[in-house]
């Protein structure tokens, strides 16, 4: 599962900690990714359009 967070003040361990909690509350393997640091447009786009805001 993909997951992708926006953080006012991004850094790893944030991200790290997101990650690990995730997968131990869903039992399911997640990888995270700060939407600020993806940088073609056309990706953006693309997770915005399949996006389910939470």
């Amino acid at each position: 599962m993909d997951v992708v967070v926006i953080l006012e003040e991004p850094d790893f361990f944030t991200l790290v900690v997101i990650k690990e909690e995730l997968e131990k509350l869903i039992n399911y393997k997640v990888d995270v990714v700060n939407f600020r640091e993806l940088f073609r447009e056309s990706f953006k786009t693309n997770i915005l359009k399949d996006a389910i805001f939470v």
